[in-house]
């Protein structure tokens, strides 16, 4: 969501006693006070909401030490080194530095690459490097194709990528997600918090794309909703453009309640306990598939996403904000300041 965008009629300035109380409370002054006034618009003021300019320098990198961190991030290698309590998407094929690896990582040719997907008819590309917001993601659908169409056609989108990219099963979700977008993968973000021994699944929230559109995120037309631990929706739920929503046609948000949710976080607070202790702050973009099993199709231990999951569902750390900010005083940032590193 860019707040530039944000009008100003859906904004409520902050008394000067608010902004001391926001100074006070985080340690720091934020750059703009204009997400607060969006949250105070929505949602009334509250001085644990975190705005960008906060968190980026005071949090993010303190919850998550990049250097021990950001490889799990890449999408190539998310579901093979960390393989274990959560689920992923089969691989067909990844690629590494430029080389073609297996789903067990044996070495392969590229048309060996290729041969493996011809058996399927659908297929989802990612880039494994950077990319926010659904971008980077291709669906191929090929159905009806013969083997040497498939080839053609996937040596043709993977040409394009100009990073490295993983090639991953089609997955159908459970038709209790795919009521809110027939045509979008509709994924739970659960954002969890492992610190001090404790877990915490701080935000959950149902990202559904927009009319026609093929993936979930709100930058790109999709909608979030807020969850509760129960699995009842949030009353209403907000778009990049923080209009506001209480139903999806004739679904009421609050009305609806998906009964998997608490069975969900169970499932991702054993992976984040087993397989991501050394992050303390993570992103899990979930689905139910069809047979109604949880199936992580990335993590984020990064930006996790900020102003429209706090209008769908309050402030990020809700409880344990304070927790949060007594723990990131106690870790030393740092940069890199090569341009060059070895």
């Amino acid at each position: 969501m860019v707040v530039e965008k944000i009008p100003h009629s859906v904004r409520i300035p902050l008394t000067e006693k608010e902004k001391q109380e926001v100074v006070d409370f985080w340690g720091i002054c934020p750059a703009s006070f204009v997400e607060y006034e969006i949250y105070k618009y929505f949602r009334g003021f509250d001085v644990r909401f975190m705005p960008m300019s906060i968190y980026l320098p005071l949090i993010t990198r303190r919850l998550n030490d990049y250097q021990y961190t950001e490889i799990m991030e890449h999408k190539s290698l998310f579901g093979h080194l960390t393989n274990g309590v959560v689920h992923f998407p089969h691989c067909y094929f990844r690629t590494v530095h430029g080389e073609y690896y297996a789903s067990n990582m044996e070495q392969l040719s590229f048309d060996q690459a290729i041969a493996a997907c011809l058996d399927a008819d659908r297929f989802v590309i990612k880039d494994s490097l950077g990319g926010s917001g659904g971008k980077g993601i291709e669906i191929l659908k090929l159905e009806g194709k013969t083997s040497v169409e498939k080839a053609d056609i996937i040596k043709r989108s993977v040409a394009q990528r100009k990073t490295d990219y993983v090639v991953q099963e089609f997955l159908y979700e459970h038709d209790l997600l795919k009521q809110f977008n027939q045509t979008s993968v509709n994924t739970i973000r659960v954002q969890s918090l492992y610190l001090n021994g404790k877990f915490s699944a701080v935000t959950i929230i149902l990202r559904f794309g927009g009319e026609g559109a093929e993936v979930d995120n709100a930058c790109s037309g999709g909608v979030a909703v807020g969850i509760h631990p129960d699995g009842t929706l949030f009353e209403y739920g907000y778009d990049n453009q923080a209009n506001q929503y209480d139903r999806k046609g004739n679904i009421i948000f609050k009305e609806t309640k998906l009964p998997f949710i608490p069975n969900l976080i169970k499932h991702v607070e054993e992976a984040h306990k087993h397989q991501f202790p050394l992050c303390k702050y993570i992103g899990w973009d979930m689905i139910i598939d069809r047979h109604g099993k949880p199936v992580c199709i990335e993590i984020n231990s990064c930006q996790n996403g900020h102003l429209t999951f706090q209008l769908s569902a309050g402030p990020t750390f809700g409880k344990r904000t304070k927790e949060v900010i007594d723990y990131c005083k106690t870790k030393k940032l740092y940069f890199s300041k090569a341009l060059l590193r070895y």
